[in-house]
C-alpha cells in the first residue's frame, strides 16, 4: 500500500531547504531517473526524441539529453523558467541536435509523411523511425486546456509507433475524460518524480500512464514522503482525506487456520433477491464461494407483502437455500442488486431498511436501492453503529448524492485549482461525477461517519471517514473484462461474505474489491468473461 500525493512541488522545496539539494541537482537527479527508464524499457542506444516544454518538465527533458546519444530534443515551448534555460543552453553547449516549429515543420525536417510515423527514408540515420518519445512538455502542475498547437504536437506524438514515456505526469493529464482524448499524451510508462501523485490513478488515467515507476530525486522516497509530517501545511490539500494506492501485496484472502470448526463459524449470508433474481443468484454463488458459511436467498418482495403466488419460483444452485424471511442467525446482508424500481420495490426497499435498523446484522448495499428515497435515513440512523458498505457505479453515484443532498441537479463543475464559486454552469452528469468522485466520496463520508462507500470503474475508490479524517483507498488492478453485466453482483457477493466471516467494513471493501481485481487477471480474454468465471476464479486465489 503506497500513499499518493496530490502535490509534490512543495515536497521539492522542503528537500532544498532540509537537505541542502538544489534545484539543479534533483534536475540532475530527474535526468538520471529518465535515462534508466530508457535503458529499462527500450535498451541501451535508441533513436529518442524528447519533447520539452518551457517549464521545470522541460527542463528534465534538456537534462536528460545530454545523457543519452542518438537523440533529438523538440522544443514545443521556448523556455520560461531559469531551471529550463539553464538546461537547454547546457544542451546546446554539447551539441544536442534542437529543432523548434510545428508539427508540419517536424514532419518536414525528419522526412515524416502523413501516415504516422512512416518516413520518407527509414535509412537515414536520426532523422528515421524513433524508438522512444520522451514526454517532458507539461508537468503535474498543468491545469485547464492546452493550446492547439501544443495538442496537435500530443496528437501527432500519439500516432507515432514508438514506446512512449511521460517524465512526472503525462502531458494534458488533467483534461482526461471518458471520450479517450487524444490529445492527451498516452504513455507506456511513467516515470514520476519523488512520489506518487493521485492524478495517475485517477478513474481516466488508466489509458494514459501506463506502468508508473516512482523516481529518486537525491532523497530516498521515504525520507521524501516524510516531509508531509515535518513540514506544517506542505500538504495543506490532504489535510481532510488521505489516499492509498492499492497493490496486489496487499490482498490477504480468508483463511480458516483452526480445523475444529463448522459452517457457523463463517457467518450466514442473506441475499435479498428483487425483480431480477438473476442478480441475486450471482451474489449469493459468490459469496458462498468466498468463504461465507451459509448463504440464503431471500425475495425481497415478501417484506411487501406481495402474495406468494404473484412471485416467479428462483432457480438456483442446491448450495444456496431460500427463504421467506431473514434467518434468525443473519450475520450480513446484501441488497439492491436486481432490485428494481418504482412502486413495489420502493415499499419492498423501505420495509427491509427498517427492518435492517433494528437488527444487529452488517450491510452490503448495491444497484437500485440508490435510487430509494428511503435510504438517507437509514444511512443517518445506523452509520457508526453498525458495518456498511455501499458499491455504486458512477450513475448511481450521482443518483445517491442526490438522494442524500448532496449535489443539486445543476452544479458548477469545478476542474483542477479552480473554485466551484468561479467556474462556469454546467448541467451535473456522470462524466461530473467521476472527475470530481474524491472530493463527492469524501463529503459523502464526511456526512455518513463509519459508512465506507467503494465507488466502482475501471479504478475503484474506497471512502471512508475514520477518527474524524477522511481515508481513501484506490484499486487500479482490475481488468477491462469486468466491464460486464454480473460483474458488480459478484463484487457484492464477495464482501457480503467477508462482512459475515466478521472483517470490519473497511476491510470488506478493500479485500473484496482486491480478490474481485484480480479474479480478472485469471480471464485469458478482454471479451469472453461471466460472473461465474469470475466466481471460480475467486476460488483460487492466494
Amino acid at each position: 500500500m503506497k500513499k499518493l500525493f496530490e502535490d509534490t512541488r512543495l515536497f521539492d522545496k522542503a528537500v532544498r531547504e532540509k537537505f541542502g539539494l538544489s534545484e539543479d541537482v534533483m534536475m540532475e537527479n530527474a535526468a538520471a531517473s529518465l535515462e534508466n527508464r530508457v535503458k529499462y524499457d527500450v535498451g541501451t542506444t535508441p533513436k529518442t526524441l524528447i519533447v520539452c516544454g518551457s517549464g521545470d518538465n522541460g527542463g528534465d527533458g534538456y537534462a536528460l539529453s545530454r545523457r543519452i546519444p542518438n537523440c533529438i530534443v523538440w522544443s514545443v515551448k521556448p523556455p520560461k523558467s531559469p531551471s529550463c534555460i539553464c538546461q537547454k543552453e547546457r544542451a546546446e553547449k554539447v551539441g544536442v541536435h534542437i529543432f523548434s516549429g510545428d508539427v508540419a515543420s517536424f514532419k518536414s525536417e525528419f522526412g515524416f509523411d502523413a501516415i504516422g510515423d512512416k518516413t520518407s527514408d527509414d535509412d537515414s540515420g536520426i532523422s528515421g523511425k524513433f524508438d522512444v518519445v520522451i514526454d517532458c512538455i507539461f508537468g503535474s502542475g498543468f491545469h485547464g486546456e492546452p493550446d492547439e498547437s501544443v495538442a496537435e504536437v500530443i496528437r501527432f506524438l500519439n500516432s507515432l509507433k514508438a514506446w512512449k514515456i511521460a517524465c512526472d505526469v503525462p502531458s494534458c493529464l488533467s483534461c482526461a475524460n471518458a471520450s479517450l482524448r487524444d490529445d492527451v499524451f498516452k504513455a507506456h510508462s511513467t516515470a514520476t518524480m519523488g512520489a506518487l501523485k493521485k492524478i495517475l490513478y485517477a478513474e481516466y488515467s488508466k489509458d494514459y500512464v501506463g506502468d508508473v515507476y516512482c523516481s529518486n530525486l537525491g532523497v530516498t522516497r521515504t525520507v521524501f514522503e516524510g516531509l508531509a509530517d515535518s513540514i506544517g501545511g506542505v500538504d495543506a490539500q490532504q489535510e481532510s482525506a488521505e489516499m492509498w494506492l492499492l497493490e496486489k501485496a496487499d490482498f490477504a484472502p480468508p483463511k480458516r487456520k483452526t480445523e475444529c470448526v463448522h459452517k457457523g463459524s463463517f457467518g450466514h449470508g442473506v441475499i435479498l433477491t428483487g425483480e431480477k433474481h438473476g442478480a441475486g443468484i450471482i451474489a449469493g454463488e459468490a459469496c458462498f464461494a468466498y468463504g461465507a458459511g451459509l448463504v440464503t436467498l431471500v425475495p425481497s418482495e415478501k417484506a411487501a407483502g406481495q402474495d406468494a403466488t404473484e412471485q416467479p419460483e428462483i432457480i438456483c444452485s442446491p448450495e444456496l437455500m431460500i427463504a421467506n424471511e431473514l434467518p434468525k442467525n443473519t450475520t450480513a446482508v446484501a441488497f439492491g442488486m436486481g432490485l428494481g424500481r418504482g412502486g413495489p420495490a420502493e415499499k419492498a426497499a423501505q420495509a427491509w431498511l427498517t427492518q435492517l435498523s433494528k437488527l444487529n446484522v452488517s450491510c452490503v448495499l448495491d444497484a437500485d436501492l440508490f435510487y430509494t428515497e428511503s435510504l438517507p435515513k437509514f444511512l443517518a440512523d445506523n452509520c457508526g453503529k453498525k458495518r456498511i458498505v455501499l458499491t455504486p457505479h458512477p450513475k448511481e453515484f450521482l443518483s445517491l448524492l442526490k438522494i442524500c443532498g448532496l449535489i443539486d441537479e445543476k452544479m458548477p463543475e469545478a476542474s483542477a485549482g479552480t473554485s466551484h464559486a468561479n467556474a462556469p454552469s454546467t448541467t451535473m452528469d456522470v462524466n461530473y461525477v467521476v472527475k470530481n468522485r474524491e472530493s463527492l466520496s469524501a463529503a459523502f463520508c464526511k456526512k455518513y461517519p463509519g459508512v465506507v462507500l467503494l465507488v466502482k470503474g475501471a479504478s475503484p475508490l474506497i471512502s471512508t471517514m475514520k477518527d474524524g479524517k477522511i481515508q481513501e483507498f484506490v484499486n487500479t488492478l482490475g481488468k477491462n473484462c469486468l466491464a460486464k453485466g454480473g460483474s458488480g453482483d459478484v463484487l457484492s457477493g464477495l464482501i457480503c461474505a467477508l462482512l459475515a466471516q466478521g472483517y470490519t467494513a473497511l476491510n470488506a471493501a478493500i479485500q473484496g474489491s482486491l480478490a474481485h481485481s484480480l479474479a480478472s487477471e485469471r480471464i485469458t480474454t478482454s471479451y469472453g468473461m461471466t460472473p461465474f468465471m469470475l466466481i471460480d476464479a475467486t476460488r483460487y486465489l492466494k
